[in-house]
C-alpha cells in the first residue's frame, strides 16, 4: 500500500499523464506504461507470471466490439495488455496490437456486472467488488457519438454485452461484498488534481479498514 500514494502523488498527478490541452491525446497511456509501470515504478512482471493469484485485464477488441479477458498464465505481453485496458478511444486514441488484434478500453471493459460474470465463470463464490466508477454525462454522450461511428458488427455484439449487463442477476450461490465510496468522490477520470486523488484515498483506505469483509 505505501508504494500507492507515492505513485499516484508523483507521477499520475503529472502533466505527462493528463494534460487538457493536448487534445489530440488527453491521455497519455504510454507515459503511465513506459515511463512509470516500466521505468520509475517498475512492475515486477516476473513475479506477477508466477503468482498463483489470477491476474485478469479486461479490454475491449476494436474490431467486433467484444469484451476480451487476459491473464497473468497466459504466454502474452501482459504491459500490452495494461496497455489496452487503458486505451480510451478518444483520450487517447490508439489501438493496441495483442497477437493480431486490436484492443482498446470501453465501457463495457470496465463494466462491473461483466466482470462479476467472469469472476463467476471462473468458479468463485465471493467476490469483493470496488466500485469506483464516476462516468461524467459528458463523456457518456461523447462516447455514445464515437460508439455510433463503428462498424454493424461493433455497434451490434456492444448492444448484446450491454443488454447482459441490463438484465444481470446474483446468483444464489454468489456472495458479492461491495466497496463503494460513503461520499461522492471528487475527481474524474480527466481530473488528476493532487489533492482530490490523496483524499480519495485516504476515504477509500479508512472506509475499507472498517469493514469486516471476510
Amino acid at each position: 500500500y505505501k508504494d500507492i500514494p507515492n505513485i499516484a502523488g508523483t507521477y499520475l498527478t503529472s502533466k505527462k499523464t493528463i494534460n487538457l490541452r493536448k487534445f489530440w491525446r488527453i491521455a497519455d497511456i504510454d507515459y503511465i506504461i513506459d515511463g512509470i509501470v516500466k521505468k520509475e515504478a517498475p512492475l515486477d512482471m516476473k513475479k506477477l507470471k508466477n503468482a498463483k493469484t489470477d491476474f485478469i485485464i479486461a479490454a475491449t477488441n476494436a474490431d467486433n466490439g467484444i469484451i476480451k479477458y487476459f491473464s497473468n498464465k497466459e504466454d502474452i505481453d501482459l504491459f500490452e495488455a495494461m496497455r489496452a485496458t487503458l486505451a480510451m478511444p478518444i483520450a487517447y486514441g490508439k489501438k493496441i496490437n495483442i497477437n493480431n488484434e486490436h484492443f482498446i478500453d470501453t465501457y463495457i471493459s470496465a463494466n462491473t456486472e461483466l466482470n462479476i460474470l467472469k469472476a463467476i465463470g471462473l468458479g468463485m463464490e465471493k467476490i469483493i467488488v470496488i466500485d469506483n466508477k464516476n462516468h461524467h454525462p459528458l463523456n457518456m454522450k461523447i462516447f455514445r457519438l464515437w460508439l455510433k461511428r463503428q462498424n454493424k458488427c461493433f455497434q451490434k455484439n456492444y448492444k448484446i454485452q450491454e443488454e447482459l449487463i441490463t438484465n444481470f442477476k446474483i446468483p444464489k450461490n454468489v456472495k458479492i461484498i461491495n466497496i463503494n465510496p460513503k461520499k461522492p468522490l471528487d475527481i474524474t477520470t480527466f481530473n488528476n488534481n493532487i489533492k482530490n486523488i490523496k483524499e480519495a484515498m485516504k476515504q477509500g483506505y479508512d472506509q475499507v479498514a472498517k469493514m469486516k469483509i471476510l
